[in-house]
């Protein structure tokens, strides 16, 4: 029986045609999940090697200041950044109405002067210096904090050489002070200084007023404490010379407490439209000894003496070495309108006039 062949289309499978895949598709393919693997190491390696760090920051010294009332005054507070090695001013700048304040700089050693001078206001704060402020080279940030001012008035102008008290250190220092302020638009016409008791050495002061705001000013040094304060000569004597100033001393002992072996002599040289108030003021030597002595007034017109002591005072320098000549444990020349009121002269000595020495002077009243 002959045999018909069928082709059943339910049951014929044909084969798979097979297609040519390039050998360039494997290497593309290679590549493209390559980079995310590179991308990913190339990030982490930037990361530990900073790469992608800040760029570097110059150093900045920052803080703030405070003052003890009136805060709003705070911007008038000059700030000063001084190189530490030569003083020299590299920047200043004033503070926001938050006291805040900053200076980016260089790496080196500075320190910052802070002071309110505004004698046109009336508002002074005393000065400070702080401490030297290390900047290294990198980038640092100094935050020095808050910074508290004391200010002052003219009415009571403080020095004390006690590192606690935040006042002028020494009485020149608050004098320049004061006449730069009544001087430079300050129009009050008076000025009270007080000094904390201790021993101050001086070799001369000069008072002088420039304004034409009054016609004098009143300036009154005050010594604090029950036994009051020294003022003593720092070269064996002090000069003295004002101009349109009425000066008052209170509370002075203008005797050598330091150096008992220096001789002791106080000039207050010719001044014009000044006048000198002294109450209990002590003038000489703590003791007596063979050190020269003088307490010598030469062309002044209005002098005042009240409860004051002259005491261990030895004039007796006939060499005019000091230009005394030996006249007078206190000498008077060319002087007028001399009052001395309960006042006690005792253990003085000289050549010419062992208390008192007057000569060519006019109205002169003791009492």
């Amino acid at each position: 029986m002959p045999y018909k062949a069928i082709n059943n289309p339910n049951t014929y499978r044909s084969r798979p045609k097979t297609e040519n895949v390039r050998m360039a598709d494997f290497w593309e393919s290679g590549i493209i999940s390559t980079v995310p693997k590179l991308i990913v190491s190339i990030f982490l390696l930037a990361m530990l090697t900073g790469l992608f760090a800040d760029p570097l920051v110059p150093p900045t010294i920052i803080g703030s200041v405070s003052l003890s009332y009136n805060p709003a005054d705070v911007v008038y507070t000059k700030i000063e950044l001084h190189h530490a090695s030569n003083d020299s001013l590299v920047a200043e700048v004033y503070p926001d109405t938050d006291g805040s304040f900053s200076f980016s700089t260089y790496a080196g050693q500075y320190y910052l002067a802070i002071e309110m001078f505004r004698p046109d206001l009336a508002k002074f704060t005393y000065p400070i210096k702080t401490q030297v402020i290390n900047i290294p080279n990198t980038s640092y940030l100094a935050d020095l904090g808050t910074i508290q001012m004391n200010q002052y008035n003219m009415s009571s102008v403080k020095v004390s050489t006690n590192t606690a008290h935040p006042y002028f250190k020494a009485i020149g220092q608050a004098l320049v002070k004061i006449f730069s302020a009544v001087n430079g638009g300050y129009n009050g016409n008076s000025a009270t200084l007080h000094l904390f008791q201790d021993e101050y050495e001086l070799s001369s002061l000069n008072f002088n007023y420039t304004s034409s705001a009054n016609n004098a000013l009143n300036l009154n040094i005050v010594g604090l404490g029950t036994n009051g304060v020294s003022i003593e000569p720092e070269e064996n004597h002090i000069s003295v010379t004002a101009h349109r100033v009425n000066t008052t001393f209170s509370n002075i002992r203008f005797v050598n407490e330091l150096n008992i072996d220096d001789d002791c002599l106080l000039f207050f040289n010719p001044s014009t439209n000044a006048k000198y108030y002294f109450n209990n003021c002590h003038f000489g030597k703590t003791e007596y000894n063979y050190r020269f002595g003088c307490v010598s007034f030469n062309g002044i017109s209005g002098l005042s003496f009240y409860n004051c002591q002259f005491q261990n005072i030895n004039n007796s320098d006939t060499n005019n070495t000091y230009a005394t000549t030996g006249h007078g444990s206190v000498k008077f020349i060319d002087c007028s309108d001399i009052n001395i009121d309960t006042s006690v002269f005792a253990y003085n000595s000289a050549f010419g006039g062992g208390a008192i020495y007057l000569e060519n002077c006019d109205d002169v009243n003791i009492s």
